[in-house]
């Protein structure tokens, strides 16, 4: 379901921001953290900023990821 933020225009997107929005968050952040990982090392900006709109619609933040510089490597990122 994570994939599907690499572009929110996708058919069910939104829906699964809602649904991913209201699992665990442990869970939901450790996935996360895996994608940030590989949008990073795909230079995927757009999929960055669209997992950092995700983490402000769900308002999580820092303090909910277990790599903080995995957080701290897309506030750099405009969207």
């Amino acid at each position: 379901m994570v994939l599907l933020l690499q572009d929110v225009n996708w058919p069910g997107a939104l829906e699964g921001m809602d649904v991913l929005r209201d699992a665990d968050r442990v869970v939901v952040v450790s996935i996360l953290e895996v994608a940030i990982e590989e949008a990073l090392n795909t230079n995927d900006e757009c999929w960055l900023g669209w997992i950092k709109q995700f983490l402000d619609f769900a308002e999580m933040g820092r303090s909910d990821f277990a790599i903080k510089e995995l957080y701290d490597s897309i506030e750099h990122i405009e969207w």
